[in-house]
Parts: C-alpha cells; sequence; structure tokens
C-alpha cells in the first residue's frame, strides 16, 4: 500500500501559479516541440522537466536566495558579520558607523552567498 501512496504522490498535480510572460516562454517552447510529423503530444510539464534537466539547479539556488535578500537582511548580515569579526556593538553605533564611514559596509557578492548559506 505504501508503494501506491508514494506513486500517487509522485504524479500528483498541484497547481503552479506563473507570471504571463514566463508561462508565454512555456508555451512558445512546447508549440516548437510540437511541430513535429510523429510522436506524442509534448506537454507543459514535458517542458518544465526537460528545462530542469538543462539548468545548474544549484545557480538557480544560489539567485533565488539572493534574490530573496531584503535590504534589511543585507544590513542585518553586515551587521552580525562586523560583530563576529570586531566584537558586539549596539545596531545604532554600528550604523553611525556606516554612514559616517569609520567602517567598510561594502558587500561583495561572495559574503552575499555566505549570507544564503551557499
Amino acid at each position: 500500500m505504501s508503494n501506491t501512496n508514494s506513486q500517487q504522490t509522485r504524479t500528483e498535480k498541484k497547481a503552479l501559479h506563473l507570471s504571463v510572460d514566463l508561462l508565454e516562454k512555456f508555451k512558445a517552447l512546447q508549440e516548437e516541440a510540437n511541430k513535429k510529423d510523429f510522436g506524442k503530444r509534448v506537454s507543459l510539464g514535458d517542458v518544465a522537466e526537460a528545462v530542469m534537466q538543462f539548468t545548474d539547479t544549484k545557480k538557480v539556488v544560489d539567485s533565488l536566495r539572493k534574490g530573496s535578500l531584503t535590504p534589511q537582511n543585507q544590513v542585518d548580515y553586515i551587521y552580525s558579520k562586523y560583530c563576529a569579526e570586531n566584537g558586539k556593538i549596539d545596531f545604532n553605533s554600528f550604523l553611525l558607523k556606516a554612514l559616517t564611514g569609520q567602517i567598510n559596509v561594502n558587500l561583495d557578492p561572495a559574503a552575499l552567498s555566505q549570507a544564503v548559506g551557499s
């Protein structure tokens, strides 16, 4: 019985909300793939699976993580990194030092990758 349940879970369909532009891109790929004389019709799911096969998922995950950071998240990361390297100071003192140029708060891409767990 557990095999049946796990098989049902794998094939279970769920709604996916996409932007109109992205959906149009997937449909264009689908239409192009279906311009053929033989073979079964290619579904949007087939297109999505094919795209995933040719995608570097680690880069996708890193990009999504970086894109999910708000400016406040970035400030919090810089503050916590500063405190770890230089000793704890209160947040307002940190902001004052950062705004007056007493400390360098440039966030390089490598540091941002660390912030999101890459």
